[in-house]
């Protein structure tokens, strides 16, 4: 199989025969199977409202016929629901103070990632620790002081397996992780 077509019979054993294989690809195309409805973006500020009588988060809330067709946001702790605010004012309002939040001099620096924030100085100071635990082996190597399989082993526990953060044994660097 080769972008959807069958270009010839493999030269390895199969991990499932092909009748197994066809039903399985039916089932998981089925339409029914379906859960989500589309990836558009309905409730932008999710996240970001909370409730102003006890501090809970404001979650989306749509009425539907008979009692109209209105998006909300409400209180989502059941012993307050005491805020109730109808969503499309309230985006329209916030959005407008992001656009010309936006349009300030110095709005580029509100992207700009922090060059003071202690956890990337952490993680700095984690990878350069690693780097002389590497650089110390390395130099052992060299003298022939450590094998190839004892160099393996200590690069297995510090350099991670793959760009995806896991690694052989040492936890992977993260800003905001302790060290």
């Amino acid at each position: 199989m080769h972008r959807g077509e069958v270009v010839g019979p493999a030269v390895w054993p199969a991990i499932l025969d092909e009748d197994v294989y066809y039903r399985l690809v039916a089932m998981l195309r089925d339409p029914k199977r379906k859960t989500q409805r589309g990836t558009a973006i309905k409730w932008w500020l999710s996240g970001a409202l909370r409730c102003d009588a006890c501090d809970a988060w404001l979650r989306p809330h749509h009425d539907r016929p008979p009692r109209g067709s209105s998006r909300r946001w409400r209180c989502a702790t059941r012993g307050c629901g005491r805020v109730t605010i109808a969503a499309e004012p309230v985006e329209q309002y916030i959005e407008r103070a992001i656009r010309a939040r936006f349009r300030e001099p110095d709005a580029a620096t509100l992207l700009e990632a922090p060059t003071d924030d202690r956890a990337v100085a952490s993680a700095r100071d984690r990878v350069k620790a690693l780097q002389a635990q590497l650089d110390a082996h390395y130099a052992e190597a060299t003298a022939l002081r450590l094998s190839a399989a004892g160099l393996a082993a200590v690069e297995a526990g510090i350099l991670p397996a793959d760009r995806t953060g896991a690694s052989g044994g040492a936890a992977p660097v993260r800003a905001g992780a302790a060290a």
